[in-house]
């Protein structure tokens, strides 16, 4: 079965280690009979749609495990360190920068950055649903801009260079 491709674009902003970061460069290269804004528009829905799902499984899930695992030391310590962790890394950043602080941690197109990790900080520091969609899109179409402009680059630099 062949997928389409514009379906593998999607699928693999999707992923959450490479999300578009991966995405854009990977299509650009290896594509180049695509529409530039075809890759950016794909990879940047593809890269939201996840958030959708996440934001609302997230409390539910934490609402189930301390429900039904209340003694359960193993899943609470999972979920403490992350919280722990996770606060510790971007709390000074969300109290100093307000909301502004999730789209730059979105937008950055660094590891460890991106709508996963936006989205669970807007869970673990309470951004209602609908906001916190609002601000992880802004990031996401922020990086895919710069992603999309830096891989136009390289191939180009690259093109010239060969």
């Amino acid at each position: 079965m062949i997928v389409p491709v514009e379906f593998q674009i999607m699928i693999s902003s999707m992923l959450p280690v490479t999300e578009l970061r991966g995405a854009i460069p990977w299509f650009l290269a290896t594509r180049p009979d695509l529409s530039v804004w075809l890759v950016f528009t794909l990879a940047v829905v593809g890269n939201i749609l996840p958030t959708f799902f996440l934001l609302w499984f997230l409390p539910k899930f934490t609402d189930f495990v301390q429900k039904h695992f209340p003694d359960h030391n193993f899943l609470k310590k999972i979920i403490n360190w992350v919280y722990k962790r996770s606060h510790s890394k971007h709390s000074e950043k969300f109290y100093r920068y307000g909301s502004l602080a999730l789209i730059i941690v979105v937008a950055i197109p660094l590891p460890g950055t991106g709508s996963w990790t936006g989205t669970l900080l807007a869970f673990l520091f309470n951004i209602p649903y609908w906001k916190a969609m609002g601000l992880i899109s802004i990031g996401v179409v922020i990086a895919g801009l710069v992603v999309t402009g830096v891989s136009l680059g390289g191939i180009d630099l690259f093109r010239m260079m060969g």
